[in-house]
């Protein structure tokens, strides 16, 4: 058995405002994982706790939808005029 694997912290409303920077309004586990460079339980409990904490909501089995209002106060309607 090797050294333990060293405790990595993150902000996730860095990393959901970073994600809505990217252009992302919606995100799978799996894309978060390969964004991440960590594994896709990893990804889903980093998704959990965004939506524990309010910045995204579930929008299928495995993707999730950013709260983009709630992350740059008058972004959403920013982000829904360019979409149309």
């Amino acid at each position: 058995m090797g050294p333990p694997m060293p405790q990595v912290r993150l902000q996730v409303e860095k990393l959901a405002s970073t994600l809505i920077a990217l252009g992302l309004i919606y995100v799978s586990v799996d894309q978060l994982a390969r964004l991440l460079g960590v594994s896709t339980k990893t990804a889903g409990r980093i998704l959990a706790e965004m939506q524990r904490r309010g910045l995204v909501q579930k929008w299928s089995r495995r993707t999730y939808k950013l709260h983009i209002a709630q992350l740059v106060p008058g972004e959403e309607e920013a982000w829904q005029s360019r979409a149309n």
